[in-house]
C-alpha cells in the first residue's frame, strides 16, 4: 500500500487569491469608479478603464488556475484505469 502524497499549498493559495479578488475587486473598482471628474457610467478616465480589465483579467486568471489544479500535480494512480480510489 502507498501513501497519498501530500497536497501542495500552492492551489490553496490561488484559491485564496481568487477569493480576495472576487470579494474586494469589486469594491476596489467602485472606490476608483467614485473619484473621477464624472462619477456616473461610463468612466471618463483611462486608470478606471485599466483598474476593471484588471480586476477582470485577474479574476479571470484565477479561475483558470484553479480549474487546472489537477492538471499541474501528478495524482497516485492517475492512467491506471481505477476509478474512485
Amino acid at each position: 500500500m502507498s501513501r497519498i502524497p501530500r497536497f501542495p499549498r500552492l492551489p490553496y493559495l490561488v484559491l485564496g487569491l481568487l477569493t480576495l479578488d472576487c470579494f474586494l475587486g469589486p469594491l476596489a473598482l467602485g472606490l476608483i469608479l467614485r473619484g473621477g471628474a464624472r462619477p456616473e457610467w461610463p468612466p471618463d478616465r483611462p486608470i478606471e478603464w485599466a483598474s476593471a480589465w484588471g480586476i477582470l483579467a485577474s479574476a479571470a486568471g484565477l479561475f483558470a488556475a484553479c480549474l487546472a489544479v489537477r492538471l499541474w500535480y501528478p495524482w497516485p494512480g492517475r492512467g491506471k484505469g481505477e476509478v474512485g480510489r
